[in-house]
């Protein structure tokens, strides 16, 4: 259980107070407009509503007291506003587009207002400014954080708190306990297993990932995820809400695009990268809530005067949102594509080694999501998660091994003996037989490889992702104390359905000559059971009022 507590000084009663308001925008003609679907919030006090289609919102049982009100909504500049609450109130709200007309535009990670030094903040406009091409981008605005080149010529993986992100040992575990979550769900790298076995290596390096792709060791190679229909990252550097669970050095928490927007076309270009997206939001009706489309298409070259190495990534995402309930239930469904596909094909000048690659991802990931802001009694909100994933990665790897001499069996059957010749025992001079094998190995034999061969193994990987959540917000304020409960329980099922490591047994990948028990075991990922894990948690934020001044 986690519990934080402030101190301000002021005695607050338990009176409870109702706010109503109109929430405006302005039209390109300079008039106001009544604005719906904006979010109206009480966060400390976990209330919450959505203005309707007259842009009016109503906020009951609001305690008395100082009180920080937020109104957002997507294109729009946020309003973070506090407000000294005595009695029922009537509070009418502008909102203005952020866009790049704004006289100030922060293009840095700000802070968290409510006091979390740890916590930072990167909202749209700062994106656009870097003109970010994935997630990876966006964590120099953070502070410490470095500049570079924008570069997808390789597996991209969050680290926090980190100078190095991309060598030591310390790198890939700093990754795996960095949480990534988008609308709610965590993006799961448990179910990867494209690297070749350890074994092969003599179990001394980290397995290695095929066609470039993300290591098993580490966390989810973010070159996937387009920051075009991202809205705001909020990035935690220390400890996060229990409610983000599996974790160790911190969470990234992805809001994404949900709402009316104008229509945004796109390209840019670097040494290294093309990239042309779009994007917008409409609504379809009269309470038929509105549909937010985007699509992005990136390539980039790792060398120009290399083209036959480049990666390739094209990404889209529908996501409906509407209100039920006069505007208490508020739920967002997303559909994402991913295509990704990174490849070596082979350098017309390269006679010796003639190494290829590639590694293609193709997969789809469902969403759904939604507040209920129910305000009986103790409890206020209720939060739901619904999320299913699945990615099919079909990698290949092959070269011209050198130096590869050593004694090599086919069989991978335990106690098996084999000859040079499939299928024929070998007796010494008393007639007694030496090789022992039974059916499944009839057509293998036993050979010393020779010095040079080439070599192609591939591996076929289908990461099957599901995950579930459900939240509940209290609070209750009492005498001189307020107290803000989470309570909730999620469950998530990670597993690979594919085939495994698939090679012509005659020309097997290279092993260690090092490693004495270095071997070839291909496996079928399908035998290897899925990892289940059920949740639950409890969280207690209280505020502790004492005579004084107010904090």
């Amino acid at each position: 259980m986690y519990i934080g507590a402030t101190f301000p000084v002021k005695a607050q009663s338990n009176y409870k107070v109702k706010l109503t308001g109109i929430v405006y925008e302005y039209d390109q003609n300079n008039k106001l407009l009544p604005l719906e679907f904006a979010a109206v919030s009480i966060p400390e006090s976990s209330l919450g509503t959505t203005s309707n289609e007259n842009g009016r919102y109503t906020l009951e049982n609001v305690p008395t007291g100082k009180i920080r009100m937020q109104i957002q909504y997507l294109g729009k500049v946020s309003i973070d506003t506090l407000i000294n609450v005595s009695k029922d109130l009537v509070l009418n709200f502008t909102m203005r587009n952020e866009d790049f007309k704004l006289k100030e535009v922060t293009v840095t990670a700000t802070n968290n207002r409510s006091g979390k030094s740890t916590s930072s903040h990167i909202s749209r406009s700062a994106m656009d400014h870097m003109q970010a091409t994935s997630l990876y981008d966006v964590m120099s605005l953070m502070p410490g954080g470095i500049s570079q080149n924008q570069d997808m010529s390789s597996a991209q993986q969050i680290n926090i708190r980190q100078v190095s992100s991309s060598s030591g040992p310390e790198a890939p575990m700093n990754a795996m306990g960095t949480a990534i979550i988008r609308d709610g769900a965590p993006i799961s790298n448990n179910a990867n297993l494209s690297a070749m076995n350890p074994t092969v290596l003599s179990g001394t390096e980290t397995p290695a990932s095929l066609a470039g792709g993300a290591s098993p060791a580490g966390g989810t190679d973010v070159r996937s995820i387009s920051t075009e229909n991202i809205e705001s990252i909020q990035i935690v550097r220390g400890i996060p809400s229990v409610e983000y669970g599996d974790l160790t050095s911190g969470a990234v928490i992805i809001n994404t695009k949900a709402g009316r927007e104008p229509l945004r076309i796109k390209a840019k270009a670097n040494p290294n990268i093309y990239q042309v997206s779009m994007g917008t939001g409409f609504e379809l009706g009269k309470k038929k809530g509105a549909l937010n489309v985007s699509a992005d298409y990136a390539y980039n070259t790792n060398n120009p005067i290399s083209s036959y190495q480049h990666y390739q990534r094209a990404t889209t995402k529908l996501l409906y949102s509407n209100t039920f309930f006069n505007n208490k239930l508020r739920t967002n469904s997303s559909f994402d594509f991913i295509y990704g596909k990174d490849q070596r094909e082979r350098n017309p000048d390269d006679e010796q080694t003639k190494t290829a690659s590639e590694g293609r991802d193709v997969g789809f990931t469902l969403n759904t999501n939604g507040t209920w802001n129910i305000n009986k009694g103790w409890l206020k909100t209720l939060r739901y998660v619904l999320s299913g994933s699945y990615m099919d990665k079909d990698s290949y790897y092959e070269t011209v091994y050198s130096s590869a001499t050593s004694p090599y069996s086919m069989t991978t059957t335990n106690g098996a003996v084999l000859s040079n010749f499939a299928g024929q025992h070998i007796y010494d001079a008393n007639g007694n037989q030496i090789t022992n094998f039974g059916p499944e190995d009839i057509n293998h034999y036993a050979v010393y490889l020779p010095s040079s061969y080439l070599g192609h193994y591939e591996i076929d990987s289908r990461e099957v992702n599901l995950f579930a959540k459900v939240t509940s917000s209290l609070f209750k304020a009492s005498g001189h104390v307020n107290n803000r409960i989470l309570i909730g329980a999620d469950f998530r099922s990670d597993g690979n359905v594919g085939k495994g490591k698939t090679y012509d047994p005659s020309t097997p990948p290279y092993r260690s000559q090092y490693g004495h028990n270095s071997s070839f075991r291909p496996r079928n990922y399908k035998d290897i059971p899925f990892i289940n894990q059920f949740g639950a948690y409890v969280e207690d934020n209280f505020k502790w009022s004492i005579s004084g001044t107010h904090d």
